[in-house]
């Protein structure tokens, strides 16, 4: 009696399963929206933000419509730090890919070079937001300058 299930048969049909259930599991993937966040947080907080005035310089219209820039934050830390925190809200309905950094400067306005003064990868799912913290690498900093650009592959 011959088989019906032959060998072929099987991997043809494990096969063309597999291939489904990828394509299912692909498209329900895709259809997925970040989720809102529900928060809670003290009605009157304790810490209260030291907010600045900052001026903008905006050479990507793209970008300045795409991520809002929510205003600055800094703080000193007990070493004589400064401290710096933004908060980036992405606006659109897409995951974005940013890139940021600090260049931190003196007393005289000049450049303190820092190994920590590096571009860092931030994603943001849509609508989400999220905090660029920077701390500055010495005493002798007074002052910063916030980049950001959208994400862009470079070859290592």
């Amino acid at each position: 009696m011959k088989n019906p299930l032959s060998t072929t048969r099987i991997v043809a049909l494990t096969a063309v399963a597999a291939a489904s259930l990828a394509f299912v599991g692909c498209q329900q993937t895709a259809s997925v929206k970040a989720q809102p966040v529900n928060t809670v947080q003290p009605a009157r907080p304790n810490g209260a933000p030291s907010y600045i005035a900052d001026r903008r310089l905006i050479t990507d219209p793209a970008l300045h419509n795409t991520v809002h820039i929510n205003p600055v934050n800094t703080a000193w830390s007990p070493e004589g730090l400064l401290k710096v925190e933004i908060r980036l809200v992405n606006l659109t309905d897409q995951p974005q890919s940013l890139e940021y950094r600090y260049e931190w400067t003196d007393e005289d306005a000049m450049q303190v070079t820092s190994p920590a003064s590096r571009w860092i990868l931030i994603k943001l799912k849509p609508h989400e937001s999220a905090v660029a913290a920077g701390i500055a690498p010495s005493p002798a900093v007074r002052d910063f300058i916030f980049k950001m650009n959208t994400r862009r592959l470079t070859p290592n």
